[in-house]
Protein backbone atom coordinates (compact mmCIF):
# COMPACT_ATOMS: atom_id res chain seq x y z
CA UNK A 1 0.00 0.00 0.00
CA UNK A 2 2.75 2.30 1.14
CA UNK A 3 4.42 1.55 -2.42
CA UNK A 4 1.19 2.67 -4.19
CA UNK A 5 0.86 5.72 -2.57
CA UNK A 6 4.82 6.67 -3.26
CA UNK A 7 3.64 5.86 -7.30
CA UNK A 8 1.07 7.57 -7.17
CA UNK A 9 2.72 11.31 -4.98
CA UNK A 10 5.93 10.99 -7.99
CA UNK A 11 3.49 10.46 -10.44
CA UNK A 12 0.92 13.67 -9.47
CA UNK A 13 4.00 15.65 -8.77
CA UNK A 14 5.08 14.92 -12.44
CA UNK A 15 1.79 15.97 -13.56
CA UNK A 16 1.70 19.22 -10.77
CA UNK A 17 5.41 20.71 -11.97
CA UNK A 18 5.00 19.85 -15.82
CA UNK A 19 1.84 21.32 -16.22
CA UNK A 20 2.69 24.25 -14.00
CA UNK A 21 5.78 25.24 -16.53
CA UNK A 22 3.60 24.84 -19.75
CA UNK A 23 0.85 26.95 -18.25
CA UNK A 24 3.62 29.48 -17.22
CA UNK A 25 5.78 29.53 -20.35
CA UNK A 26 4.26 27.39 -23.34
CA UNK A 27 0.58 27.56 -23.45
CA UNK A 28 0.23 31.06 -25.02
CA UNK A 29 2.75 30.37 -27.74
CA UNK A 30 1.42 29.57 -31.35
CA UNK A 31 4.42 26.55 -32.00
CA UNK A 32 1.20 23.77 -31.06
CA UNK A 33 3.43 21.06 -32.56
CA UNK A 34 6.17 21.68 -29.47
CA UNK A 35 3.01 22.15 -27.37
CA UNK A 36 1.86 18.61 -28.19
CA UNK A 37 4.91 17.13 -27.57
CA UNK A 38 5.18 18.61 -24.56
CA UNK A 39 2.12 17.36 -23.04
CA UNK A 40 2.48 14.00 -24.25
CA UNK A 41 5.93 13.68 -22.64
CA UNK A 42 4.07 14.65 -19.36
CA UNK A 43 1.67 12.19 -19.97
CA UNK A 44 4.34 9.35 -20.51
CA UNK A 45 6.80 10.56 -17.81
CA UNK A 46 3.90 10.73 -15.01
CA UNK A 47 3.48 6.80 -16.16
CA UNK A 48 7.36 5.74 -16.27
CA UNK A 49 8.89 7.55 -14.18
CA UNK A 50 7.92 6.92 -10.73
CA UNK A 51 8.73 3.18 -11.35
CA UNK A 52 12.53 4.55 -12.17
CA UNK A 53 14.87 5.07 -9.25
CA UNK A 54 18.83 4.89 -10.64
CA UNK A 55 21.23 4.47 -7.22
CA UNK A 56 23.76 7.39 -7.22
CA UNK A 57 26.93 5.90 -4.80
CA UNK A 58 28.22 8.42 -3.05
CA UNK A 59 30.50 6.82 -0.63
CA UNK A 60 34.41 6.23 -1.68
CA UNK A 61 35.61 2.68 -3.04
CA UNK A 62 37.92 2.48 0.21
CA UNK A 63 35.62 3.23 2.84
CA UNK A 64 34.78 0.54 5.58
CA UNK A 65 32.23 -1.07 5.15
CA UNK A 66 29.69 -4.40 6.70
CA UNK A 67 27.62 -7.03 4.75
CA UNK A 68 23.97 -7.32 6.26
CA UNK A 69 22.06 -10.22 5.14
CA UNK A 70 18.46 -10.03 4.20
CA UNK A 71 16.30 -8.85 7.26
CA UNK A 72 14.41 -11.46 8.72
CA UNK A 73 10.79 -10.15 10.20
CA UNK A 74 9.16 -12.00 13.03
CA UNK A 75 5.97 -10.60 14.31
CA UNK A 76 4.59 -11.21 17.56
CA UNK A 77 1.77 -14.01 17.67
CA UNK A 78 2.59 -15.16 14.52
CA UNK A 79 1.43 -18.60 15.35
CA UNK A 80 -1.88 -17.94 16.12
CA UNK A 81 -4.19 -18.07 13.77
CA UNK A 82 -5.12 -15.01 11.40
CA UNK A 83 -8.13 -13.69 9.57
CA UNK A 84 -6.97 -14.14 5.37
CA UNK A 85 -7.55 -10.28 5.48
CA UNK A 86 -9.24 -7.88 7.77
CA UNK A 87 -10.53 -3.90 6.79
CA UNK A 88 -7.51 -2.11 7.57
CA UNK A 89 -7.31 1.21 7.18
CA UNK A 90 -4.66 0.96 4.23
CA UNK A 91 -6.44 -2.16 2.84
CA UNK A 92 -9.67 0.09 2.75
CA UNK A 93 -7.92 3.16 0.92
CA UNK A 94 -6.59 0.61 -1.60
CA UNK A 95 -10.20 -0.94 -2.37
CA UNK A 96 -11.32 2.91 -2.54
CA UNK A 97 -9.11 3.46 -4.95
CA UNK A 98 -9.51 0.33 -6.97
CA UNK A 99 -13.14 1.17 -7.24
CA UNK A 100 -12.12 4.47 -8.68
CA UNK A 101 -9.87 2.84 -11.51
CA UNK A 102 -12.72 0.15 -12.12
CA UNK A 103 -15.36 2.81 -12.24
CA UNK A 104 -13.15 4.34 -15.05
CA UNK A 105 -12.00 1.84 -17.06
CA UNK A 106 -16.00 1.34 -17.61
CA UNK A 107 -16.43 4.89 -18.35
CA UNK A 108 -13.43 4.80 -21.17
CA UNK A 109 -14.72 1.16 -22.37
CA UNK A 110 -18.56 2.71 -22.77
CA UNK A 111 -16.77 5.48 -24.50
CA UNK A 112 -15.79 3.34 -26.75
CA UNK A 113 -18.35 1.23 -27.29
CA UNK A 114 -20.67 4.68 -28.32
CA UNK A 115 -18.05 5.37 -30.88
CA UNK A 116 -18.74 1.65 -31.97
CA UNK A 117 -22.53 1.89 -31.72
CA UNK A 118 -22.89 4.80 -34.44
CA UNK A 119 -20.40 2.94 -36.92
CA UNK A 120 -22.54 0.15 -37.03
CA UNK A 121 -25.88 2.41 -36.70
CA UNK A 122 -25.13 4.53 -40.05
CA UNK A 123 -21.71 2.91 -41.63
CA UNK A 124 -18.94 3.55 -43.60
CA UNK A 125 -18.47 5.57 -46.80
CA UNK A 126 -15.35 5.65 -48.31
CA UNK A 127 -15.53 9.01 -50.51
CA UNK A 128 -11.50 9.37 -51.78
CA UNK A 129 -8.60 9.01 -49.33
CA UNK A 130 -11.13 9.65 -46.51
CA UNK A 131 -13.60 6.69 -44.73
CA UNK A 132 -16.88 9.12 -43.43
CA UNK A 133 -19.71 7.86 -41.48
CA UNK A 134 -22.54 10.44 -42.34
CA UNK A 135 -25.02 10.90 -38.63
CA UNK A 136 -28.47 11.99 -38.31
CA UNK A 137 -26.92 15.16 -37.23
CA UNK A 138 -27.29 14.15 -33.75
CA UNK A 139 -23.95 14.24 -33.34
CA UNK A 140 -21.25 16.51 -33.91
CA UNK A 141 -18.51 16.20 -36.44
CA UNK A 142 -15.44 14.49 -34.98
CA UNK A 143 -13.04 12.10 -36.02
CA UNK A 144 -11.25 9.08 -34.48
CA UNK A 145 -8.64 7.44 -35.66
CA UNK A 146 -8.78 6.85 -40.00
CA UNK A 147 -12.86 7.39 -39.41
CA UNK A 148 -14.62 11.37 -40.04
CA UNK A 149 -17.80 11.47 -38.14
CA UNK A 150 -20.01 14.05 -39.81
CA UNK A 151 -23.78 14.83 -40.25
CA UNK A 152 -25.10 14.10 -43.98
CA UNK A 153 -27.33 16.94 -44.13
CA UNK A 154 -24.67 19.64 -44.55
CA UNK A 155 -23.49 21.97 -47.15
CA UNK A 156 -20.70 20.67 -49.56
CA UNK A 157 -18.30 24.13 -49.11
CA UNK A 158 -18.19 23.46 -45.37
CA UNK A 159 -17.97 19.41 -45.68
CA UNK A 160 -15.14 20.11 -47.00
CA UNK A 161 -13.72 22.18 -44.82
CA UNK A 162 -14.96 20.01 -41.79
CA UNK A 163 -12.99 17.07 -43.45
CA UNK A 164 -9.70 19.19 -44.21
CA UNK A 165 -10.13 19.95 -40.45
CA UNK A 166 -10.54 16.51 -39.45
CA UNK A 167 -8.36 14.95 -41.73
CA UNK A 168 -5.29 16.95 -39.66
CA UNK A 169 -6.46 15.09 -36.92
CA UNK A 170 -6.02 11.72 -38.52
CA UNK A 171 -2.97 12.79 -40.14
CA UNK A 172 -1.47 13.70 -36.74
CA UNK A 173 -2.60 10.64 -34.55
CA UNK A 174 -4.60 12.58 -32.35
CA UNK A 175 -6.51 10.07 -31.19
CA UNK A 176 -3.71 8.22 -29.58
CA UNK A 177 -2.46 11.12 -27.59
CA UNK A 178 -6.48 10.85 -26.51
CA UNK A 179 -6.14 7.13 -25.75
CA UNK A 180 -3.03 7.88 -24.04
CA UNK A 181 -4.51 10.86 -22.19
CA UNK A 182 -7.94 8.54 -20.56
CA UNK A 183 -5.34 5.61 -19.48
CA UNK A 184 -3.92 8.67 -17.08
CA UNK A 185 -7.01 9.52 -16.32
CA UNK A 186 -7.81 5.71 -14.86
CA UNK A 187 -4.67 6.06 -12.89
CA UNK A 188 -5.37 9.25 -11.60
CA UNK A 189 -8.89 9.20 -11.30
CA UNK A 190 -9.13 10.98 -8.29
CA UNK A 191 -6.84 14.14 -9.50
CA UNK A 192 -8.81 17.30 -10.12
CA UNK A 193 -5.60 19.13 -12.67
CA UNK A 194 -6.41 15.79 -15.12
CA UNK A 195 -9.21 17.72 -16.43
CA UNK A 196 -7.21 20.84 -17.31
CA UNK A 197 -4.43 18.90 -18.94
CA UNK A 198 -7.26 17.03 -20.74
CA UNK A 199 -8.62 20.34 -22.22
CA UNK A 200 -5.28 22.01 -23.00
CA UNK A 201 -4.50 19.07 -25.01
CA UNK A 202 -8.15 18.88 -27.08
CA UNK A 203 -7.19 22.84 -27.66
CA UNK A 204 -3.60 21.98 -28.72
CA UNK A 205 -5.04 19.38 -31.18
CA UNK A 206 -7.86 21.96 -32.53
CA UNK A 207 -5.27 24.34 -32.91
CA UNK A 208 -3.00 22.48 -34.89
CA UNK A 209 -6.17 20.99 -37.15
CA UNK A 210 -7.42 24.90 -37.40
CA UNK A 211 -3.32 25.60 -38.86
CA UNK A 212 -3.87 23.00 -41.50
CA UNK A 213 -7.24 24.26 -42.58
CA UNK A 214 -5.74 27.98 -43.21
CA UNK A 215 -3.12 26.97 -44.79
CA UNK A 216 -4.88 25.04 -47.06
CA UNK A 217 -6.35 28.27 -48.49
CA UNK A 218 -9.64 28.19 -46.86
CA UNK A 219 -10.45 31.85 -46.23
CA UNK A 220 -10.17 32.76 -42.29
CA UNK A 221 -13.25 34.17 -42.12
CA UNK A 222 -15.24 31.77 -43.38
CA UNK A 223 -13.77 29.06 -41.56
CA UNK A 224 -14.62 31.01 -38.25
CA UNK A 225 -18.33 31.28 -39.29
CA UNK A 226 -18.31 27.49 -39.71
CA UNK A 227 -16.72 27.36 -36.42
CA UNK A 228 -19.49 29.36 -34.69
CA UNK A 229 -22.60 27.54 -36.58
CA UNK A 230 -21.25 24.32 -36.37
CA UNK A 231 -21.92 21.43 -33.28
CA UNK A 232 -23.36 24.62 -31.19
CA UNK A 233 -26.19 22.25 -29.88
CA UNK A 234 -25.30 18.80 -31.37
CA UNK A 235 -24.23 16.13 -28.68
CA UNK A 236 -20.29 15.67 -28.49
CA UNK A 237 -18.01 12.23 -28.14
CA UNK A 238 -15.48 12.65 -24.80
CA UNK A 239 -13.39 9.87 -26.90
CA UNK A 240 -13.21 11.71 -30.08
CA UNK A 241 -11.55 14.76 -31.72
CA UNK A 242 -14.65 17.09 -31.92
CA UNK A 243 -14.89 20.09 -34.32
CA UNK A 244 -17.01 21.95 -32.10
CA UNK A 245 -17.70 25.51 -30.33
CA UNK A 246 -16.47 24.67 -27.27
CA UNK A 247 -13.44 27.01 -27.19
CA UNK A 248 -14.07 29.34 -29.97
CA UNK A 249 -12.68 32.30 -28.61
CA UNK A 250 -8.95 30.65 -27.53
CA UNK A 251 -9.21 29.20 -31.26
CA UNK A 252 -10.25 32.51 -33.05
CA UNK A 253 -6.89 34.06 -30.82
CA UNK A 254 -4.64 31.32 -32.20
CA UNK A 255 -5.31 31.87 -35.91
CA UNK A 256 -4.54 35.47 -35.52
CA UNK A 257 -1.14 34.77 -34.45
CA UNK A 258 1.88 34.85 -36.37
CA UNK A 259 4.13 32.15 -36.46
CA UNK A 260 6.77 31.44 -33.69
CA UNK A 261 10.34 32.70 -33.96
CA UNK A 262 13.10 31.33 -32.85
CA UNK A 263 13.07 33.10 -29.74
CA UNK A 264 9.80 30.48 -29.03
CA UNK A 265 11.79 27.27 -29.76
CA UNK A 266 14.75 28.82 -27.87
CA UNK A 267 12.63 29.13 -25.19
CA UNK A 268 10.54 25.64 -25.54
CA UNK A 269 14.27 24.05 -25.55
CA UNK A 270 15.19 25.96 -22.27
CA UNK A 271 12.40 24.48 -20.70
CA UNK A 272 12.82 21.04 -21.44
CA UNK A 273 16.21 20.86 -20.78
CA UNK A 274 15.46 22.34 -17.65
CA UNK A 275 13.06 19.88 -16.74
CA UNK A 276 14.77 17.04 -17.80
CA UNK A 277 17.54 18.16 -15.38
CA UNK A 278 14.65 18.41 -12.61
CA UNK A 279 13.92 14.59 -13.92
CA UNK A 280 17.19 13.43 -13.40
CA UNK A 281 18.01 14.42 -9.74
CA UNK A 282 13.98 13.20 -9.38
CA UNK A 283 15.03 9.25 -10.72
CA UNK A 284 18.52 9.26 -9.43
CA UNK A 285 18.31 8.99 -5.32
CA UNK A 286 21.23 8.73 -3.14
CA UNK A 287 22.64 6.05 -1.99
CA UNK A 288 25.10 6.39 0.34
CA UNK A 289 25.45 2.97 2.29
CA UNK A 290 26.11 1.01 -0.92
CA UNK A 291 29.76 0.83 -1.80
CA UNK A 292 30.55 -0.26 -5.55
CA UNK A 293 29.30 -3.01 -5.72
CA UNK A 294 26.15 -5.47 -3.69
CA UNK A 295 26.63 -9.20 -4.20
CA UNK A 296 23.63 -11.40 -4.58
CA UNK A 297 23.50 -13.36 -1.92
CA UNK A 298 21.82 -16.79 -0.79
CA UNK A 299 18.93 -14.51 0.48
CA UNK A 300 18.69 -11.64 -1.91
CA UNK A 301 20.91 -8.34 -2.70
CA UNK A 302 23.03 -8.17 0.38
CA UNK A 303 23.92 -4.53 1.13
CA UNK A 304 27.41 -3.24 2.22
CA UNK A 305 26.89 -0.44 4.82
CA UNK A 306 29.59 1.43 6.26
CA UNK A 307 31.21 0.06 9.49
CA UNK A 308 32.38 3.36 11.79
CA UNK A 309 33.16 0.88 14.65
CA UNK A 310 35.84 -1.30 13.18
CA UNK A 311 38.44 -1.60 10.03
CA UNK A 312 36.88 -3.15 7.91
CA UNK A 313 38.81 -6.48 6.69
CA UNK A 314 39.59 -6.78 2.80
CA UNK A 315 38.94 -10.10 1.27
CA UNK A 316 41.90 -9.58 -0.67
CA UNK A 317 44.40 -8.51 1.95
CA UNK A 318 43.36 -9.16 5.36
CA UNK A 319 45.56 -7.71 8.12
CA UNK A 320 45.81 -10.63 10.31
CA UNK A 321 45.30 -14.52 8.65
CA UNK A 322 43.15 -15.61 12.17
CA UNK A 323 40.87 -12.18 11.32
CA UNK A 324 37.35 -12.66 9.73
CA UNK A 325 36.73 -11.40 6.75
CA UNK A 326 34.02 -9.36 5.94
CA UNK A 327 33.93 -9.78 1.61
CA UNK A 328 34.50 -13.10 -0.10
CA UNK A 329 34.21 -14.58 -2.97
CA UNK A 330 31.66 -17.01 -1.88
CA UNK A 331 29.86 -15.91 1.77
CA UNK A 332 28.39 -18.24 3.91
CA UNK A 333 24.88 -20.15 3.06
CA UNK A 334 22.40 -21.55 5.69
CA UNK A 335 20.53 -24.46 4.81
CA UNK A 336 19.36 -25.17 1.14
CA UNK A 337 17.59 -22.50 -0.35
CA UNK A 338 16.53 -18.90 -0.06
CA UNK A 339 13.96 -19.29 2.89
CA UNK A 340 15.72 -21.60 4.90
CA UNK A 341 17.65 -19.09 7.22
CA UNK A 342 13.86 -16.91 7.87
CA UNK A 343 12.21 -20.07 8.51
CA UNK A 344 14.61 -20.94 10.96
CA UNK A 345 14.58 -18.14 12.86
CA UNK A 346 10.77 -17.51 12.23
CA UNK A 347 10.05 -21.38 13.88
CA UNK A 348 12.80 -20.19 16.76
CA UNK A 349 12.20 -16.79 17.82
CA UNK A 350 10.09 -16.36 20.91
CA UNK A 351 8.93 -12.82 20.38
CA UNK A 352 9.25 -12.22 24.44
CA UNK A 353 6.06 -11.73 26.30
CA UNK A 354 6.65 -8.41 28.56
CA UNK A 355 7.96 -6.58 25.36
CA UNK A 356 4.32 -7.86 23.54
CA UNK A 357 2.59 -6.46 26.72
CA UNK A 358 4.70 -2.91 26.93
CA UNK A 359 4.61 -2.52 23.01
CA UNK A 360 8.15 -2.76 22.07
CA UNK A 361 9.24 -3.85 18.94
CA UNK A 362 12.24 -2.86 16.79
CA UNK A 363 15.12 -4.16 14.29
CA UNK A 364 17.56 -5.80 15.97
CA UNK A 365 21.17 -5.81 13.89
CA UNK A 366 23.11 -9.07 15.02
CA UNK A 367 26.19 -10.03 14.19
CA UNK A 368 28.23 -13.21 14.47
CA UNK A 369 30.74 -15.46 12.86
CA UNK A 370 30.63 -17.86 10.40
CA UNK A 371 33.87 -20.44 11.01
CA UNK A 372 35.57 -22.17 8.12
CA UNK A 373 34.00 -25.16 9.65
CA UNK A 374 30.52 -23.43 9.52
CA UNK A 375 30.22 -23.09 12.96
CA UNK A 376 28.43 -19.85 14.69
CA UNK A 377 30.22 -17.77 16.83
CA UNK A 378 30.76 -14.51 18.54
CA UNK A 379 26.95 -13.37 18.24
CA UNK A 380 26.31 -9.59 19.87
CA UNK A 381 24.16 -6.98 19.36
CA UNK A 382 25.70 -4.53 17.34
CA UNK A 383 22.45 -2.46 17.09
CA UNK A 384 20.36 -2.45 19.94
CA UNK A 385 16.48 -2.12 20.35
CA UNK A 386 15.57 -3.02 23.94
CA UNK A 387 17.28 -5.66 26.39
CA UNK A 388 14.28 -8.08 25.80
CA UNK A 389 14.44 -7.99 22.20
CA UNK A 390 18.33 -8.14 21.87
CA UNK A 391 18.84 -11.12 24.35
CA UNK A 392 16.35 -13.36 21.90
CA UNK A 393 18.28 -12.02 18.87
CA UNK A 394 21.34 -13.29 20.60
CA UNK A 395 19.76 -16.48 21.95
CA UNK A 396 18.62 -17.38 18.29
CA UNK A 397 21.88 -17.12 16.36
CA UNK A 398 23.89 -18.07 18.84
CA UNK A 399 21.87 -21.91 18.80
CA UNK A 400 21.91 -21.93 14.90
CA UNK A 401 23.40 -25.12 13.42
CA UNK A 402 26.17 -25.43 10.80
CA UNK A 403 26.21 -23.52 7.59
CA UNK A 404 27.78 -24.05 4.75
CA UNK A 405 31.17 -21.94 5.03
CA UNK A 406 32.62 -19.05 3.28
CA UNK A 407 35.08 -19.32 0.55
CA UNK A 408 37.94 -16.82 -0.43
CA UNK A 409 40.40 -17.97 -3.58
CA UNK A 410 38.88 -21.52 -2.67
CA UNK A 411 39.88 -21.77 -0.03
CA UNK A 412 37.53 -22.10 3.65
CA UNK A 413 37.64 -19.00 5.71
CA UNK A 414 35.91 -17.08 9.06
CA UNK A 415 33.31 -14.67 7.69
CA UNK A 416 31.65 -11.86 9.45
CA UNK A 417 27.79 -12.11 9.01
CA UNK A 418 25.22 -9.46 10.05
CA UNK A 419 21.88 -10.49 10.51
CA UNK A 420 18.80 -7.33 10.81
CA UNK A 421 15.96 -9.07 12.65
CA UNK A 422 12.86 -7.15 13.00
CA UNK A 423 10.94 -7.79 15.66
CA UNK A 424 7.08 -6.46 14.87
CA UNK A 425 3.72 -6.84 16.60
CA UNK A 426 0.89 -7.10 14.87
Amino acid sequence: MDALITLLLKSSIILIVFYAVFIVFLRKESHFILNRLFLIFTLISSLTLPFIQIPVITNPVSEEFNVFLQTVTVSAGQTDIKPLWSLSPGLLVLLFYLCGVLVFIARFVLRLYRVLSIVKQFGIVTSGAHKIVFTDGSYASFSFFGLIFMPKAIDENDALKIITHESAHIRQKHSTDIILMELVSIVHWFNPLIGFIRQSLRDTHEFLADAKVISEGFKKFEYQQLILKTGLHAYTLKLSNNFNASQIKKRFIMMTKSKPGLYVRLKFWVVLSTLTVMLAVFVCGSVKSILPFSPEGPYGRMLLIPDTTKKAQSAQTPAQKSEPFQIVDEMPVFGNNNNDLIDYISKNVVYPQQAKEKGIQGKVFVSFIVTKEGKVKDAKVVKPVNDLLDAEAVRVVSSMPKWKPGYNKGKAVDVICNLPINFKLN
